[in-house]
């Protein structure tokens, strides 16, 4: 019986916080992020516009953030792995961001063709750093972001390197750079 209360309890305090606009629903439909989060969950997002401030969203943390990738804005869900001053290495094995190897891309989907053009296993570092570059706005980084001698980059103010938990299934700021603050939605609090 008080499992029931405590049940009823959490979905009543969940529909408030919807009705008042706290919380968003995102039913997602790949792989991206198993298996913490399956195709076909739903997650509860806590929106950043209302209560969270950016500087409550870290590094690990699940997010939610609109992107328009491929042409059309989709909200998107990843994990954040670097933050703003974080250097990013790219190496032969991946990118290192502090003590974690993140594998290059290696994705087959609809963006195929795209993709094997910017597979960081085919082109060089410093391409790679160019590209990043250059998807993600230009104006925003200035020449002590890029460091070509060594293959780093720097994470600049206000951007964040996102990248799914399922590594060869997630198309990611390995992809199409780094997200500014403002398209990120909000943190991730709950799956179902």
């Amino acid at each position: 019986m008080n499992n029931t209360k405590i049940v009823v309890g959490f979905f009543v305090i969940i529909l408030i916080a919807l009705l008042y606009n706290n919380f968003k629903i995102v039913h997602v439909k790949t792989n991206s992020m198993s298996d913490y989060i399956m195709p076909n969950d739903f997650v509860g997002i806590y929106n950043l516009s209302n209560h969270i401030s950016i500087e409550e969203i870290s590094r690990f943390d699940p997010i939610a953030f609109y992107s328009e990738f491929g042409g059309e804005p989709l909200i998107y869900i990843k994990r954040i792995l670097a933050v703003p001053n974080d250097r990013i290495i790219i190496e032969s094995s991946g990118l290192i961001i502090g003590k974690y190897i993140i594998p290059h891309d290696q994705v087959i989907n609809t963006f195929t063709e795209y993709i094997q053009e910017k597979d960081t296993t085919v082109i060089n570092a410093s391409e790679y750093i160019s590209y990043l570059y250059e998807v993600t706005a230009r104006k925003y980084f200035s020449n002590r972001d890029f460091d070509s001698l060594n293959n780093t980059f720097r994470v600049p103010d206000e951007y964040y390197f996102v990248v799914g938990d399922n590594y060869y299934e997630s198309m990611d700021s390995r992809f199409w750079g780094l997200i500014h603050k403002d398209q990120i939605i909000g943190k991730v609090l709950f799956v179902l």
